[in-house]
């Protein structure tokens, strides 16, 4: 990182930062697997990579007449290779980044001050994998892999294999933007200062996919004969199950403007934000209108009791994603079964997620977020004492019914609600003794969550769920709107001025709370499940509602020392030491677990000048 001044009047910084990640990985289902003893010889191994790049250059200019120039310039890349857990052959790419333009300019024009802003944002991806054919075979004879974590009796489990092709994504905005704001004035004893401004968001999205992609399910067949066909095994098995993903190139575009107006109040020991914004999204079509509240009270005008609180409305922004998705469509799926010993011809492919009907045909709403807070801080006992309450009503939100048999129409039914309450206490000043100055601060979190909407518009989902020993459609499972109860943080910063170290100590606490896995499959098309199944022959994940994740405690140190050189020159060393106490906790729980990070250290050095 550099950053210098030019002259008086400008300045520039530089920086350039790159990580490189080799991760090794062992799956946990994936094993080697002989047929003739039916038994497990070992799991499968491999090396994922990671590599990422940020360039930063950053300039601003102070003229003349007062007015002053940024502008900042951003590229970031970064390229992976990553693989299916417990699926052989199953390695993919991903390569992307991002670049970033940011010009702005400020205007003191007297009794107005007047931002200006032009920027413009694009990101791009690429998924590569090694086969766009992605096989569930059985393990029969012929197969020397197993995707389980233990030996089948029956020798008739699952061994995946494969990929899903190459698809990219691309996504642009162009936003410009003023805002103003008028020097403060009174009208009588109010004090006031308004500001106003617009803002317009022109976005574009691709999405392109060159070559279809396809999934095959196996089934167990030991007398077929396959003739040729490239789908099937001799004496073994043959495909009775096939997703096709189609070859798309959908490009899409959505544009949204808005203005605002706001005034912000102060007479006496009261003070009062009131706006209103106007939001139009080109796609939708609504004209949408916002109100903006929030205000305080010194009770005692001594600044040692205040209460506050607001009203506020926020609509969903840009609606390019749901474009997108829109154009993108579904997967088409077919079935066959057996001709006498020979695999027969597939039946005509359908749609599986159904045709949804176009955002615009079914006039749906824009989704927005009503938010409501109340407070009250206290300064007592050297400290201050913030107690909070925030409550947010999601309402029209998007969700999908069905409407005629592989129809979906779009729909405002979804709905959430939020409830969170905080407490944060932390001293009005640092305590100071001879040898140290010692700051700290409390926090207490307690939230509760629901809602109604679980679809899930994943590409390459599955359309079959058993919850609860039910048999759902992909988009009618319950949602997982379980709570995280309460958390709690706790930080100590102590300087030691005489050997200039700094100690930080962080300390997280986090309720234990019941979470949605996905454990096992049905095999649907085993006369076993007909019962379950009905006529669906597919795969159906088990979805559990019983799990429980235990409350977590995360201990974080942090030491820093600097050694002065010269003039403002200093050399300083830094020690993270995170998860001091080795706990065990998870970022997800479910049949693929993930861990966070036990105790891990990050030594740093730095040259200031």
């Amino acid at each position: 990182m550099l950053n210098q001044p030019v002259n008086d009047k400008a300045a520039v910084l530089f920086s350039y930062n790159r990580t490189e990640s080799d991760i090794p990985f062992m799956h946990r289902t994936l094993n080697h697997w002989n047929a003739a003893t039916n038994t497990i010889t070992g799991p499968f191994t491999s090396k994922q990579e990671r590599s990422a790049e940020t360039w930063l250059l950053r300039g601003s200019y102070r003229a003349d007449d007062g007015s002053t120039w940024k502008a900042t310039a951003m590229y970031s890349p970064h390229k992976s290779k990553f693989l299916l857990p417990s699926v052989k052959d199953g390695k993919y790419s991903n390569t992307g980044g991002g670049v970033r333009f940011d010009l702005a300019w400020d205007k003191d024009l007297g009794r107005l001050n007047m931002e200006s802003q032009i920027a413009y944002r694009k990101t791009a991806n690429e998924i590569e994998y090694g086969s766009n054919v992605y096989r569930s075979y059985r393990t029969t004879r012929s197969i020397d892999w197993i995707s389980a974590s233990k030996v089948n009796t029956s020798g008739n489990a699952w061994a995946h294999t494969g990929g899903y092709g190459e698809y990219s994504t691309e996504k642009s905005t162009l936003t410009l933007k003023q805002n103003y704001s008028l020097k403060q004035f009174f009208t009588g004893a109010w004090r006031h200062r308004i500001g106003f401004g617009w803002q317009a968001d022109f976005a574009d999205a691709k999405y392109k996919r060159d070559q279809n992609a396809y999934v095959y399910q196996y089934a167990a067949a030991a007398n077929v004969a396959c003739n040729g066909d490239p789908e099937c095994i001799d004496g073994e098995q043959y495909a009775n199950n096939r997703k096709i993903y189609p070859a798309r190139n959908v490009k899409v575009n959505d544009s949204t403007y808005s203005l605002y107006l706001q005034d912000n109040i102060f007479w006496k020991r009261r003070s009062v934000n009131a706006g209103l914004r106007f939001d139009r999204n080109s796609y939708l079509k609504n004209n949408n209108l916002a109100p903006r509240f929030a205000a305080s009270y010194d009770v005692f005008g001594n600044t040692q009791t205040r209460i506050f609180g607001g009203a506020n409305r926020y609509y969903s922004a840009s609606m390019l994603a749901y474009k997108l998705r829109e154009g993108i469509s579904g997967r088409l799926g077919a079935t066959r079964r057996l001709s006498g010993n020979t695999p027969g011809a597939w039946s005509s492919d359908k749609d599986e997620y159904g045709t949804l009907v176009r955002y615009t045909d079914a006039k749906v709403k824009t989704p927005y977020s009503d938010e409501i807070d109340l407070g009250v801080s206290q300064k007592m006992f050297g400290s201050l004492w913030t107690l909070k309450w925030v409550h947010r009503n999601g309402k029209d939100q998007f969700t999908r019914t069905k409407v005629a048999p592989n129809t979906y129409a779009l729909t405002n039914e979804g709905w959430s609600k939020n409830d969170t309450f905080t407490l944060a206490v932390s001293p009005l000043k640092p305590y100071k003794s001879h040898y140290a100055e010692i700051n700290w601060s409390i926090g207490f979190n307690v939230s509760k969550s629901k809602t109604n909407n679980g679809n899930t518009y994943d590409e390459l989902n599955t359309e079959r769920y058993v919850y609860n020993g039910t048999l759902l459609p992909e988009g009618e499972t319950p949602p997982s709107d379980f709570n995280t109860p309460w958390s709690a943080v706790a930080s100590l910063n102590t300087y030691f001025p005489k050997i200039r170290l700094n100690w930080d100590q962080v300390l997280r606490v986090t309720g234990s709370r019941n979470f949605r896995y996905t454990s096992g499959s049905v095999d649907c098309s085993s006369p076993s499940n007909r019962a379950l199944c009905g006529s669906y022959t597919g795969q159906a994940p088990v979805l559990h509602d019983d799990g429980r994740i235990s409350r977590d405690v995360v201990l974080d140190w942090r030491f820093a020392y600097k050694q002065p050189i010269r003039g403002t020159q200093a050399l300083e060393v830094t020690l993270d030491v995170n998860n001091v106490l080795d706990r065990v906790t998870f970022s997800s729980r479910g049949s693929s677990r993930t861990y966070k990070m036990g105790r891990n250290y990050w030594l740093g050095v730095s040259y200031n000048w």
